[in-house]
């Protein structure tokens, strides 16, 4: 704002521009006061939203396991191993024959 009116205040007398610098600080001052109190406020927003999501109850649905590279291309081998094995062991529970997948 004090360069907008730079050229205005040579031109004003003596006893004039020491009450013009006064008001042009005070806007200044109340322009600063007005954006600390937009942020203060947008600040007290976000802690009132952290308040609300740490206050509400999670519920854990499961368990999840962080996998590899490798894990990902042997998961498919070690679930049809998995299943081979509780296919066998019903047919052996039920004394049937065997399931018929070659045991691997």
């Amino acid at each position: 704002m004090p360069s907008t009116l730079d050229h205005i205040i040579p031109t004003l007398d003596d006893a004039t521009k020491p009450y013009v610098q006064k008001v042009l600080h005070a806007a200044e001052q109340f322009a600063n006061c007005a954006l600390l109190l937009d942020e203060n406020k947008l600040l007290a927003e976000q802690n009132s939203e952290k308040r609300t999501r740490k206050a509400s109850k999670s519920t854990v649905i499961g368990q999840a396991k962080v996998m590899s590279y490798e894990d990902i291309v042997h998961a498919p081998a070690e679930a049809r191993r998995k299943e081979h094995q509780t296919c066998c062991a019903v047919f052996a529970w039920a004394k049937a024959p065997s399931c018929g997948v070659n045991e691997a």
